[in-house]
């Protein structure tokens, strides 16, 4: 017999000098074949993503019907197409990176010495494996917001590998770099959007919002941990510091410390490009889109084990379409309890109503 193991194709890890190794670690004689499965270009149009193994089986892809007032078809023979998916997913344990790595003590040692050395590097990885356009806005963006500025002090050994990376101490998740390279060539951010990212995490989505956006636009980075925004906050601030070409160019940061299930009136409907850090429950995803604008934009969020580009078309009646742009795994998004959701809005009536409205001057007018 042989055995076949299938990777992201930007995965240094898995590159030809590497496969003897790792043979000989795994105590197999015969050789281990690591298949191209899946192309860049696969990869690309949504069939698949580095975050999970996923069988051919799962690798579905298409446009999604739209749907008026938020409503999402549900495929014809009962159980709906994201509940066959995440049934399915449910049956993989871990990615196959994890799986290497507590097989082959040595695994870490060998990733190391093939990961890309620099952002530079890693850029280049995306580029070529068509993840990122070639010379385009978002490779200027991702080369000027080095991840090693959005990875904890104690995992910058991990920084360049195209990989996520659990930030055990702070609770969260930080995204492979394919991941962010992949969402913001979808959102498209352009000078003056206004950009929410919901889950900012380590922020760099955030830092590159901000200077894809430009002084005439808009970004709050939003998070329901502390300790996200505190290490988002200190990367742009580094960025701030060192590069005159980002400073010259990105927008402020609004940082907001909130939960995007919660309605506020100081986000409803405000943004025309949102994207979500992690899943969304599919019965909660209405209450995501209501941040979108009624002049129309475009969300991009994980639902269960879907990445979802969500378009609002313009106009006063709620009018979504969906498509599916990949396979992927994320941790969920906390949904808030129904007395939190109460105690919330209660407290924002009562700000404003200690907000008092001072009419216009006068003076003028009674002296003359």
């Amino acid at each position: 017999p042989s055995w076949t193991l299938h990777a992201h194709p930007s995965d240094p890890f898995f590159s030809t000098s590497n496969q003897a190794a790792i043979a000989v670690a795994l105590g197999f004689d015969l050789p281990l074949s690591f298949g191209a499965k899946h192309s860049s270009a696969a990869v690309n149009q949504g069939k698949i993503m580095q975050h999970d193994f996923i069988s051919s089986s799962d690798e579905e892809a298409g446009e999604e019907e739209g749907e008026e007032a938020g409503e999402w078809q549900e495929h014809a023979g009962g159980e709906p197409a994201h509940a066959q998916r995440h049934r399915r997913l449910q049956r993989i344990p871990v990615n196959l990176q994890n799986f290497l790595q507590l097989l082959v003590p040595a695994g870490d040692a060998v990733r190391r010495r093939e990961a890309p050395a620099s952002n530079e590097d890693l850029v280049g990885i995306l580029e070529q494996s068509e993840t990122i356009s070639k010379d385009g806005r978002v490779k200027q963006a991702l080369l000027l917001c080095p991840r090693n500025l959005f990875v904890p002090a104690e995992q910058q050994d991990e920084a360049w590998v195209d990989g996520p990376i659990h930030y055990a101490a702070g609770g969260f998740n930080i995204s492979a770099p394919h991941i962010h390279g992949t969402v913001l060539e979808e959102l498209d951010l352009q000078p003056g959007d206004r950009f929410l990212d919901v889950g900012c995490g380590s922020g760099l989505i955030t830092a590159a919002g901000a200077w894809l956006v430009g002084s005439t636009g808009s970004v709050v980075a939003m998070d329901v941990r502390k300790a996200a925004l505190d290490m988002a906050q200190a990367g742009i601030q580094q960025l701030l510091d060192t590069s005159t070409q980002y400073k010259e160019t990105a927008v402020p940061v609004t940082w907001c410390l909130h939960n995007a299930f919660i309605p506020s009136k100081r986000f409803v409907g405000k943004f025309n490009k949102v994207c979500v850090g992690a899943a969304c429950p599919p019965d909660r995803l209405q209450d995501i889109c209501q941040l979108l604008c009624p002049e129309g934009g475009k969300l991009v969020a994980p639902v269960d084990s879907r990445m979802l580009v969500v378009k609002r078309q313009p106009g006063s009646k709620q009018h979504y379409t969906s498509r599916m742009l990949a396979h992927v795994r994320f941790s969920d998004l906390e949904v808030p309890r129904d007395a939190e959701v109460v105690l919330a809005l209660l407290a924002e009536e009562s700000a404003e109503g200690l907000v008092l409205e001072v009419p216009p001057s006068t003076y003028n007018k009674d002296v003359a």
